[in-house]
Formats: C-alpha cells, structure tokens, sequence
C-alpha cells in the first residue's frame, strides 16, 4: 500500500514531465469512446464490454458516442490517454511497463488545479500471468491476489481505508472454457456477475429470463422489508433508460394518497422516491448481476427508439405479472384499487403505463380528475389579474424585439468572450450566482473560448449591452439591456434570428428610486417573480423579500405561490459577509453566500449533536452496548450516514436507524448536505470545490465521532471506538 500511495502523491509532480516524454515519442494517435484500458485482468468481463468495444478510431468524427478519449500508442502499446471533458478539462493516463509489471497513473486538470485520481498496479510471473493486481485512490486501497488452476482462476478481493485497517474481504470464482473467461462468481456473496452463455443467447430469451428472476427477488424483497402491516394502493417500479435494469420500487400508502390536497395535479403521489416505503435496487435485487449487466450493455447498442420500446413492454409486462400474483397480495395488504405501474423517472411517462395496464373505467375516472383539475385552474388564472399582467408583459416584449434589435445595431459595442453567464440586472446576482461580490465586465476574453459553447458580451464603457449565448457557434439566446434612471430591463429572446424571428422566454425590470433598487420584477413563460428591496438608515440593502408563482408547465397546470425572506449581514466596515434564504413559514434557513466558511462549521457542529442524540437514544433502548460503531458515509450525500454496531466480529447495520434518521427534521435543517454535496461542484452557485467538500467531510466525520465518544463516556460510563468509513467500504470484514 505504501509503494502506490507514495506513487499516487507524488504523480502531479511527474505530470509535466510525463506529458513532453509522450510528445517526444510523437505516438500513433486514435481516438475511442471507451475506457477500456484497467490493467485488471477481469476488466472487460465484469464490464459486460465485448470485441467489438476494443476499437481504435481515426478521428473524433468516427466515434460512437459524444464520449472522447484520444489514445497515444507506441511500438503496440498504449502510454497515453486523455478523455475530453472540456477544452481545458481532462482526465489523462500514463501507462509504463516492465517485464513484470504494468503501471497506470490517471491525473485530473482543468487549466487551473492538477490532482491525482488513481494508481494502479498489476504484477505478473510466469509467462505474463497475473499475480496480484492493486489500486489506490482518493478513497482506499485495492488488492486483488490470483491463484490460478486447470479449470480457471481464483481470487481473493481486499479493499483497506488510507490508515490501513481491512473493510472489505471477498473471494471470487473463475472458469474458463476453451481458453476464454466462462463465468465469474462472487462466491462471498453468492453473486453470479458474468457468464459467457449469456453472450451467446438472445437479447429476447435474456429478458425472459430477467423477469423470471425479478419476479422471484420481488416476493423475496417483499417478505425482507416486513411491510404487511401497511395500506397498499400501489406498486411503482421506476427505471432509468441510462440503465434499465433493475429498478427501483416504491409502495404508496392509501395515506400517502389521501395527503395529496387539491393543490397538487392527481396523481402527484405516483413518485417512488416520495413514498415512505422506498427501496433502492439493491435491495429487492441483490444477485444476478452479470444477467442486468449484459442485458443493458446489449440495451446500448440499439437505436434509443428501438430500446425505449423494448424497455416500455417489458416493464408493462413485468407489472402485469405482479398484479396478478397471489403471492405478492398475500404479502402486503392491498386496498380495492390497488394497481402496479412503472414509469421511465427521467421521462415521466406515468400515464403510458396506466393506459397500457390499468382498466378503462379506472383510467377514465383519472382523466375526469385531471381534466376537472386544470379546469379549474384555468379558470383561476383567467379570473386572476396578476397572471394576466404577467402575459400581457409578455406579449409587449414580444413586440418589442425588432426595436430592441434596430438600437443594438446602431451602437458601437465592444465585443468580449466568457464561458459563463457573468451580467445580469439582479442587485444580488453575483454574490448568489458566481459567489462573489460584484462585477467587473473585462475579464472577458478578446478571443471566443475553445469549446461546444460560450456566451458574446457587447459592451460600451462598463455597460452591457447585449449578451448573446452560442452553442456549436449555433446563435441560441439573447439578452437586451435598456438603461433608463428609474428602470433597467432585460429581454431574453430565445430562437436563431438567421432561421426565424426569435420568441421571449424571460423578461426583467428592476425600478430605481433615488439611484437605489426598489423592486425586480421577473417575467416568464412559466413563473412570475417579485422581488422587494428593504434598507437601513445606512442605504445598504438588509433583506429582500420574493415572491414567487408558477402558472403553467408543458405537462399539467397547477397555482403554486412560494415565498422567501433573504437576509443580508455586513462586516464591521460595511462589505457583504452573508446572505440567508428562509422560505416564509419554515425553520429551515440556507446560507445562500459568504465571505468565509463558518455557516459550514456550524453546519458540523449542528449535526454531530443531532447525530449524537440519536444513537445515544438508540443505545439506550439495547440490553448491551457494542463493541464498536462505524458510520459509513457516502461523500456524495454525506449525512445522515448509515450506521453499525459491532456486537461480536461482524459489523451489522442499526435496524431503522437509518430511515429514523431520513425522516429527522433536525437533520435535514443541519444543511450539512446541501453544503457539502459535491457532484454539482462544476456548476455556478455551488459552496466548495469537490477537494474542499470531501476535506470537510473529513472533518465533520472527525467532530461527530469525537462527540458521540465523549456523550458515551458520560451516559454509560463506557469507552467505545467511534469511526467512520467511505461509501466504498462494505463493513463486512471480521476482526
């Protein structure tokens, strides 16, 4: 483990050097959509990637896919590689080679920080046979030793966290037939993840097969999750076409339904995530993997319409067979409409699946409550001056294009480049949307950023005149500024004015009173915003209040008023320090800027006491203490965390806890997620970049384990190990 975590720190400092060492070897270059190139010995098999997958093209044109990664090949081997994620944004590998071992180094840099993401290792003996393959990257250490035999090869799996300890320990069973990987089995878990036969029957006889297996693992799932006691209306099975198998379930409660007021279009409820009674696939679904591993690998390969169908009438059919089934009804207790139904979740296509599967008299009574539904919210909206204001407002925008246009053209503009939107007339739009204070208008680039897309500011002075956003040099918006001493405007107008005229999609005025703003007024196609401005006896604006509501959307209309109070505090020598979010009427409040990180300590601080309180209050309830508690934590949603206990060798989760802690009100007001979710790092608004977030999940992890120690000691008098472990490592190890 010491050999790769020292080769892994010290790989940014090589990352110049290695790149001229490439340039100078001038490789052949081409380009594949795949990342096929793990020195793993089982990669492609336990990735379901077949021949055909191991291409070379020879230019990015040829590729498959949107996905880029050029390849540098010398005397037949691959040393180099580099997947695109932007014009200055890419992941790439350097590959070295002994006679004994293979070594690959993947760097991250985006223009501005260089840091490492993996190492791996393979060592080889005789006759290039693999004897022990290992990883190490920001989250653990990987080891995989091979025992080879005449009917194939066995392997032990070890995975340990950066301190060394063991967290995970499998064994897996190879075979091989005529020379060639037949299956492969994780005999720890009882898991089948590849098998060769498979490859070599029909997509058709797979589905058949999978639905077979599903509707065994539902009835198990069914009779786990101990839910017999609850009123069933409704089964959801919820998929993804990214990966259609397995999928997620949820069973609605008559509850759940009956809490779905008239403000809500019906069927609002239909929303597996929503329900109280939500499974991941994990959990119905534990085995099998190799077979929904192929079955969607073979899925990609088809035309999207091709798949979306083939996915629609297997889901269909699957839910048919459930409804019918008496073991599943003697499992769960089911009211007189209960009915099961699936829904694509990134489509939203609920009603098909009712018409193909619910009877005629039930769906008609569902249409008559839409229709009556919308009905009635037409109505409203018609009755209401304020919607009618909003389309009004539109409509005049509309026809002011042409002489929007006709005055931009007779200026003389300045033209400057950037790859983000930088301008808006909002008072408070660069604290909350860039995450900084103020606006200076030249940093912008003299020349068009590399790049699908990026945004064309025409400026006189500091003003901003226009801002036209590009996409594949494709014209797609533009945005019009009018200065006036009481009222600034912006009109967005959507469309290619080279093919038509383009349409308004949004459009603002901000009134002045005495040079200061009053009010910001937001137009849409969909919503209508009113911002008010309120100040101090000092002229700096200390709170605005919103008022938001939306009038229609493209599948449903609904009447949906929100309202928001942001606070804003100053430093002793009146610079912007903190802006807060609280919607009207609840406790929870977002910290929506800042000048320094402390609304994320007392995010921690807040959270190792509600997590403290809790396993405390769970401890009390057990005859005995544990031995040890771990909480393993995701660094993508990092709290609430799972939790175990220890009560002998194994660690077991703490039944219901985690779902306890889900439905925490306290915890969901911690804001500790919301701070520290880092998979929207890349994107404006976000609090940290992913290095910072995953650094205060650290720390975080570190207070609330001291904490609970601490409340441990005190309340029983005990002293018991608190840890914490990453998303990665299944505590399953004996010690």
């Amino acid at each position: 483990m010491k050999e790769l975590a020292t080769a892994f720190e010290n790989s940014v400092k090589q990352y110049n050097q290695w790149l001229q060492e490439v340039e100078q070897k001038q490789p052949l270059k081409g380009f594949t959509a795949i990342d096929f190139f793990s020195f793993e010995p089982f990669f492609p098999e336990l990735n379901q990637l077949n021949a055909e997958d191991f291409q070379f093209y020879p230019d990015i044109e040829s590729l498959p896919s949107d996905d880029i990664i050029e390849v540098g090949i010398d005397e037949g081997k691959i040393i180099f590689s580099r997947q695109y994620y932007g014009p200055t944004t890419f992941y790439d590998s350097f590959f070295f080679y002994t006679e004994t071992e293979k070594w690959r180094y993947q760097i991250y840099t985006n223009g501005i920080e260089t840091k490492p993401i993996f190492v791996e290792k393979l060592e080889l003996g005789e006759h290039n046979t693999p004897i022990t393959f290992k990883r190490y990257d920001t989250y653990c250490y990987l080891e995989i030793d091979y025992n080879h035999h005449d009917d194939g090869c066995d392997f032990s799996l070890q995975r340990f966290d950066k301190t060394g300890e063991p967290i995970q320990k499998e064994q897996y069973e190879v075979r091989f037939e005529d020379q060639k990987v037949a299956s492969i089995e994780n005999i720890s878990q009882n898991r089948s993840l590849f098998n060769i036969h498979q490859k070599e029957e029909l997509l058709e006889e797979l589905l058949a097969k999978c639905k077979t297996k599903l509707v065994e693992r539902m009835i198990r799932g069914v009779e786990k999750a101990n839910i017999e006691q609850k009123d069933i209306c409704a089964l959801l099975v919820e998929y993804s076409l990214q990966g259609p198998f397995p999928a997620s379930i949820g069973f609605a409660q008559e509850s759940e339904k009956q809490e779905a007021t008239e403000d809500y279009p019906p069927l609002a409820w239909l929303n597996a995530p929503d329900m109280e009674l939500f499974f991941e696939c994990e959990f119905f679904y534990p085995d099998e993997e190799g077979l929904y591993d192929e079955i969607n690998a073979r899925l990609d390969k088809l035309e999207f319409k091709e798949q979306k169908q083939l996915v629609f009438d297997f889901y269909a059919d699957y839910c048919r067979t459930l409804q019918q089934s008496e073991k599943l009804k003697a499992l769960i207790h089911t009211t007189e409409d209960f009915f099961v139904s699936a829904c694509d979740y990134e489509e939203g296509n609920h009603w098909e699946f009712l018409e193909a599967l619910l009877p005629k008299k039930q769906i008609n009574q569902y249409q008559k409550e839409f229709d009556d539904y919308e009905n009635n919210l037409k109505e409203t909206l018609n009755n209401d001056k304020e919607y009618q204001d909003v389309i009004e407002t539109l409509e005049d925008a509309e026809a002011d294009y042409e002489a929007y246009l006709s005055a931009f053209n007779k200026q003389s503009c300045t033209v400057g480049y950037h790859e983000q939107l930088l301008y808006s007339i909002d008072p408070f739009f660069a604290p909350l949307t860039l995450k900084r204070e103020g606006f200076a208008p030249i940093p912008l680039l003299k020349e068009k950023p590399e790049g699908s897309y990026y945004y064309q500011y025409h400026y006189v002075g500091e003003q901003i005149l226009s801002i036209i956003y590009f996409h594949d040099d494709k014209h797609i918006f533009q945005i019009f500024f009018d200065y006036k001493e009481d009222q600034l405007t912006a009109g967005k107008f959507h469309g290619n004015p080279e093919e038509k005229r383009p349409s308004v999609e949004d459009y603002k005025e901000l009134w002045i009173e005495d040079g200061k703003p009053t009010t910001l007024y937001e137009y849409t196609t969909i919503a209508f915003e009113k911002t008010d401005y309120h100040y101090n006896d000092k002229g700096q604006i200390v709170r605005f209040d919103e008022y938001k509501f939306m009038y229609s959307t493209e599948d449903n209309m609904r009447f949906d008023p929100v309202r928001w109070s942001k606070e804003i505090r100053y430093t002793a020598d009146n610079q912007l320090r903190r802006i807060t979010s609280t919607p009207v009427g609840h406790e929870r409040s977002t910290v929506m800027y800042s000048i320094d990180d402390s609304f994320v300590l007392e995010a921690m601080e807040q959270s190792a006491e509600i997590l403290s309180d809790i396993v405390i209050g769970d401890l009390e309830k057990r005859k005995s203490l544990p031995k040890g508690i771990c909480f393993e934590v995701d660094p993508r949603l990092c709290f609430p965390p799972k939790v175990y206990y220890k009560p002998d060798k194994k660690w077991t989760e703490a039944q219901g806890l985690y779902g306890k802690l889900l439905g925490n009100k306290a915890v969901e007001n911690s804001n500790l997620n919301l701070y520290l979710f880092h998979e929207n790092y890349k994107e404006e608004g976000a609090y940290f970049s992913r290095s910072q977030c995953l650094e205060y999940i650290e720390q975080a992890y570190e207070l609330i384990c001291k904490k609970i120690e601490g409340a441990i000691r005190e309340k029983f008098n005990a002293t018991i190990e608190v840890k914490a472990k990453g998303m990665y490592e299944i505590l399953n190890a004996e010690e």
